[in-house]
């Protein structure tokens, strides 16, 4: 909603974020959503998912009291406008803060937002889907301890390898970045009970402007200058996947050697996920060789 670190939180971006939902959301007969049908959109657009803040709160200088009860004033107004909306909120990444978070603001949310980007020497980066697998467990006792019978999911809605130096170069088109992002959806269809949502991010990266400022992050999924446009590593990944979905997941038995890092342990060479159409009639196996 745009707004500065500062208590109490003005009513004017409550409004706001009110406002929002209503031109996005409204009927015509309201004063937002007439003004959506005359910037030429009669029909509501109809955004489901609203997420309150982004990879901000103890980084802003907030206290988990301070975000929590800003999510609950924004929440108010928000569902006031429509209440079938779906609410995120962001996770503070210390876990006495998130308590303290959910504890307040726990009644109003619907999903719990998780961001990752990870980089490090091979075996550790291939191993972090399962290491964040265990996290994800972790993190969802906590909020059914805190927040008992809401059946909040997590919102995995900000994620990709970390695109920076590593070994002298620039990471980010190789086998082994494809190797990690095929390893994150296996865990993530193990953990679709857990886990809600998935966004790999960013999305478009003009080589053209960003050559001119020097940046690094060379993660983006579609890269483009004037000229052409090419997939990332991690967006033909994803496009496997994609391709390749079914909705019903299978047991899978893997008989494999394992290995292990600093972040996890018993991590097998082989991963696999089986999954089904819903008429039953096509199986799709996809397997990760994660062996250097």
């Amino acid at each position: 909603c745009g707004f500065e670190v500062d208590d109490p939180l003005p009513q004017k971006y409550v409004t706001n974020a009110a406002n929002w939902v209503e031109y996005c959301n409204g009927d015509v007969s309201t004063p937002y959503g007439a003004l959506r049908a005359a910037n030429g959109h009669p029909e509501p657009y109809n955004v489901k998912y609203w997420n309150l803040g982004s990879s901000q709160a103890p980084a802003l200088g907030l206290t988990a009291e301070e975000y929590a009860n800003r999510f609950v004033q924004i929440a108010i107004a928000m569902k006031e406008k429509d209440p079938s909306i779906q609410l995120i909120i962001e996770d503070g990444d210390q876990p006495q803060w998130r308590i303290d978070m959910l504890r307040i603001a726990g009644q109003y949310v619907d999903y719990f937002s998780i961001h990752r980007f990870y980089n490090n020497n091979y075996l550790n980066s291939v191993s972090y889907p399962n290491y964040l697998e265990n996290y994800f467990n972790y993190v969802k006792g906590v909020i059914d301890q805190v927040v008992p019978g809401n059946d909040i999911r997590i919102s995995f809605n900000e994620w990709n390898i970390d695109a920076s130096v590593v070994d002298g170069r620039v990471s980010g088109w190789t086998l082994r970045e494809g190797v990690i992002v095929a390893g994150m959806y296996n865990s993530l269809e193990r953990q679709a009970e857990i886990v809600a949502h998935s966004a790999l991010w960013p999305l478009f990266r003009s080589e053209d402007a960003y050559q001119r400022i020097n940046w690094l992050w060379k993660h983006n999924l579609i890269h483009y200058d004037n000229h052409r446009l090419f997939p990332s590593v991690a967006y033909l990944a994803l496009d496997l996947y994609r391709t390749n979905f079914a909705p019903n997941r299978l047991s899978i038995d893997v008989v494999s050697d394992e290995f292990s890092t600093s972040l996890v342990n018993n991590v097998p060479y082989l991963d696999a996920v089986a999954t089904k159409s819903n008429a039953g009639n096509r199986l799709f196996i996809k397997v990760v060789n994660k062996d250097a």
